[in-house]
């Protein structure tokens, strides 16, 4: 048996290593999938991020236990008896989500509490140069922050922040359609001496040298987010600029030159559907003739809103994963860049009680996703206490059962509008690429530090 991946070790700490009772029956737990090849097989634990590779007799032992099950004296006579050890094999009548959501709450409690907020998405306006066809805001009122809501907001950040330096992220509508709004609230916490960094969401077209210079030195900008669609004719043909002369495709190509040569890193999300993912290897091999060489340009892929919503939403990500393939080989993906396994406390934004969303008219939200009724309060309000959502924090019967609640937001089907209808199919895509993955570097993966045998 080799283990590949780990745990931390707080979590060993609270769930207890078991022994392997003889008389007692076992199954796999809930949270355990694997990826069988011929001869070996690789076995992940959403839950703790353990990751084991099997071969010979006990991959040949694990395929019973996981079909049939097994007493606990044939698990340990079959030299799988660390899989009860570690809750991967666990008794006929346990309960693995309860067991998850002890441990979930035990970290939670053990986490630092914050005495207030450290990050703040700060919406300057709704107002837009584009008008994307698969646009959710669409129906928003389009306005700019006033120069009374911006000073309001710099009291409500100094009211609420954290010691600890904070974070900003721009966003919209277009953000770089109020650079003025954004500007005067820089210059404002700057002259406090209120230590800030901040990350811009954009579609770049407004983007040029002078205005870059500005994002990086006076907005604290460290990375930028450009949306994007696609090839040459899914880009324009979606975005529908206002102004389509100035800004197309090669303006985008531009936006992109000026902010990696100011020295900000650049996250592309590059958004698909049925019409436009078969095209999107155009858009990677334009990128990487552009920039074959920048380690600050990434790229990533996310399905649209309404996409989401459709029930062959799996077989569309699963063309992701080739698209995957082909930006790491233009090295438009670097390694590492992809989610570990690490036990996390918090999925989302709306799960966060450091993270707040401030819109032009300084209304507070969780998530830029939620409906307006969801206000939770204003800048006004002499202080901010997280207002929770208790309900939508229980999983419902249908997450209950997912071997990928762990790695999935409480929120999720209860409340998020932008889940996925056919979500479980998607974590199994996603997850089993990351296992393939692993098999595929099956030698690196053995002569690195983590993998030993046990």
């Amino acid at each position: 048996m080799l283990k590949v991946h780990s745990l931390e070790k707080i979590i060993d700490g609270i769930i207890g290593k078991k022994t392997v009772k003889e008389e007692v029956s076992y199954r796999l737990s809930q949270f355990v999938i694997s990826y069988e090849t011929e001869k070996e097989c690789l076995v992940m634990s959403t839950f703790t991020g353990r990751i084991l590779w099997l071969d010979g007799a006990e991959k040949e032992a694990f395929l019973s236990l996981k079909t049939k099950g097994m007493k606990g004296d044939q698990l340990a006579a079959s030299g799988l008896g660390k899989l009860a050890e570690w809750h991967m094999a666990v008794p006929e009548d346990y309960n693995d989500c309860q067991t998850y959501l002890n441990v979930l709450s035990i970290m939670q409690g053990l986490q630092k509490k914050t005495t207030g907020i450290n990050e703040y998405m700060i919406l300057p306006t709704l107002g837009c140069n584009a008008g994307c066809t698969y646009c959710y805001e669409e129906e928003m009122r389009k306005h700019v922050m006033s120069v009374k809501v911006a000073d309001e907001t710099i009291n409500f950040i100094r009211r609420t922040m954290t010691n600890a330096p904070i974070k900003i992220i721009w966003y919209g509508g277009e953000p770089l359609t109020a650079t003025g709004t954004i500007s005067h609230i820089c210059e404002e916490l700057s002259k406090e001496n209120i230590i800030f960094s901040s990350e811009l969401v954009t579609n770049g077209a407004l983007m040029n040298r002078e205005l870059a210079h500005v994002v990086k030195s006076e907005w604290h900008v460290k990375s930028v987010q450009i949306s994007a669609d696609g090839a040459r004719e899914d880009y324009e043909k979606r975005k529908q600029f206002h102004n389509p002369q100035l800004h197309n495709y090669d303006s985008l190509f531009h936006a992109i030159h000026c902010m990696l040569d100011e020295g900000m890193e650049v996250v592309i999300r590059c958004n698909y559907d049925h019409e436009n993912i078969d095209r999107i290897p155009m858009f990677l091999r334009d990128l990487h003739r552009e920039f074959p060489n920048s380690k600050n340009l990434t790229i990533y892929f996310s399905m649209l809103f309404q996409t989401r919503k459709s029930m062959d939403g799996a077989k569309l990500f699963k063309k992701t994963c080739e698209l995957t393939r082909i930006a790491k080989d233009m090295n438009l993906i670097h390694d590492g860049e992809e989610a570990n396994n690490r036990f996390r406390t918090h999925y989302c934004m709306a799960d966060c009680e450091d993270k707040i969303i401030i819109d032009p008219d300084g209304k507070l939200f969780h998530c830029t996703n939620l409906p307006k009724e969801q206000c939770v309060g204003t800048i006004n309000d002499l202080t901010y206490s997280s207002i929770s959502l208790p309900d939508a924090r229980t999983p419902d019967e249908e997450c209950r059962k997912c071997p990928y609640l762990p790695k999935c937001t409480p929120y999720y089907r209860n409340l998020c509008p932008d889940h996925e209808l056919c979500c479980r199919s998607i974590k199994e895509i996603e997850f089993i690429e990351k296992l393939k993955k692993i098999v595929k570097n099956n030698k690196e993966w053995r002569q690195t530090n983590e993998a030993r045998k046990l």
